[in-house]
């Protein structure tokens, strides 16, 4: 299999989605579906679980569907979602205990 940096941002934006969202942006257990489905679904975003607008921007760049488009490792570095005030941090900090905290007396 070939390797190039844009596969690497993928898979980084794979893992970075899955740590926020606590499940993969595309998964089939049949391998032709999901790669069906990562060619022509739409990446899309829970709107239960509270990501920042800035978050979601970067994980969509990461997760480009077309390599020549996708966000390079120098690109994502300098995005909006690394320059968040400490009081969007503990906003979307609180949200996101406020969350667990629901699903664990769920």
């Amino acid at each position: 299999m070939d390797t190039s940096f844009a596969l690497d941002v993928w898979a980084i934006g794979v893992m970075f989605f899955t740590l926020l969202y606590g499940a993969l942006p595309f998964h089939h257990a049949n391998d032709a579906k999901l790669k069906e489905m990562i060619i022509e679904k739409p990446l899309k975003f829970d709107p239960n679980v509270p990501v920042s607008e800035e978050a979601k921007k970067l994980i969509s760049g990461m997760l480009e569907k077309d390599p020549a488009k996708r966000a390079r490792l120098i690109e994502i570095m300098d995005m909006d979602y690394y320059k968040m005030e400490a009081s969007q941090i503990a906003k979307l900090v609180e949200e996101t205990e406020v969350l667990h905290q629901q699903k664990m007396n769920e």
